[in-house]
């Protein structure tokens, strides 16, 4: 599936060559039997899992390695095909979420109420400033 995501027919031009160890790789040889090392030949998966650190913002991962090596555009087209295929999993496995999820700390709410006064204070120093010109 995912070399379909990569190149969806024969006239793709996406090419991709990478090598990344994925979080959950352990130490030593690439034959890993955790699939934590992610290898990519010629735009087709030959081994690993694909995982957060494959895709994510990292220079090893895949997005950047297809912008920097083929183009902006290619990357976006292959972003898309995978954000479609995670809605259509989601809308059919379900997702859902907790208020718990989306509570925020008691120490990030400190530090954003911490955050509002410094502002109110140096708008509060701005005005006086301006208004004694």
């Amino acid at each position: 599936m995912i070399n379909a995501l990569l190149r969806p027919n024969r006239y793709s031009r996406v090419v991709i060559n990478l090598e990344v160890k994925e979080t959950n790789a352990k130490e030593g040889d690439i034959m890993d039997p955790h699939d934590g090392y992610v290898v990519f030949d010629r735009s087709e998966l030959v081994c690993g899992n694909i995982g957060k650190k494959v895709l994510g913002p990292s220079k090893d991962g895949l997005f950047y390695t297809l912008n920097r090596d083929n183009s902006p555009k290619i990357a976006a087209d292959v972003m898309l095909r995978f954000s479609k295929l995670a809605s259509r999993w989601i809308s059919h496995y379900g997702f859902t979420i907790g208020i718990g999820d989306v509570t925020p700390s008691p120490e990030l709410v400190k530090h954003k109420a911490e955050k509002i006064r410094e502002g109110y204070a140096n708008y509060q120093l701005d005005l006086d400033r301006f208004e004694r010109g």
